[in-house]
């Protein structure tokens, strides 16, 4: 896996993109990375994951944003694990979070990226005010012929599986709980962990 972060970086012209937030890579996530790997295969395409390099809150409200479940480096690291062929993690700045979200579609998901497919989960939003929706994105990008997939949420004891259910099991210790939501163990050991990321990163 190629870990690059600019869209110019990507390379190819059959690309099969996913976007979110990805923290912790709870089986929400797996489950939409495992979708998008099996259809970029089975169109001979690159299977590219979006990113962000910090919360929102980070830059707009620092100091108050919610705490991160993994770095981006062991993030990394999980994505490999999952098949992904590019992990393109974008320097979410406050000129990128001014553009409206047709300036995310027609210039870094069309032009640059050249993308053929692309999944999302159920409550992504993207652009200015985070005023793109699903839907909005679906018509926007229906124009260039890209498909645009849903996946809807996941759940667990009929609650809903997400990063910030994630973070309350921590806070009051709930590990066994934290485990299931994630999928898989929530930290490799210290050492494999740190082989596993140096490995990664000689690749870029």
């Amino acid at each position: 896996m190629r870990i690059v972060r600019s869209p110019l970086h990507v390379g190819g012209d059959k690309n099969w993109v996913a976007i979110g937030k990805w923290d912790g890579l709870h089986i929400g996530h797996q489950q939409l990375v495992r979708n998008l790997v099996k259809k970029a295969k089975d169109h001979s395409g690159q299977s590219v994951v979006i990113g962000f390099d910090r919360h929102p809150t980070a830059l707009f409200n620092p100091g108050n944003e919610p705490l991160q479940l993994q770095s981006i480096e062991e993030r990394s690291v999980w994505l490999k694990e999952l098949g992904v062929d590019v992990y393109l993690v974008i320097p979410f700045t406050k000129q990128f979070a001014s553009h409206p979200p047709e300036y995310f579609v027609n210039n870094i998901l069309i032009n640059d990226l050249r993308t053929q497919d692309i999944t999302i989960g159920y409550n992504f939003r993207f652009g200015n005010g985070r005023k793109g929706t699903p839907a909005l994105l679906k018509r926007l990008c229906k124009p260039f012929g890209v498909g645009v997939h849903v996946i809807p949420p996941i759940y667990i004891d009929d609650e809903i599986v997400s990063s910030t259910l994630i973070r309350s099991y921590l806070e009051t210790g709930n590990i066994e709980k934290v485990q299931r939501l994630l999928g898989h163990r929530a930290l490799l050991a210290e050492g494999h962990r740190k082989n596993q990321i140096e490995e990664l990163y000689q690749t870029i």
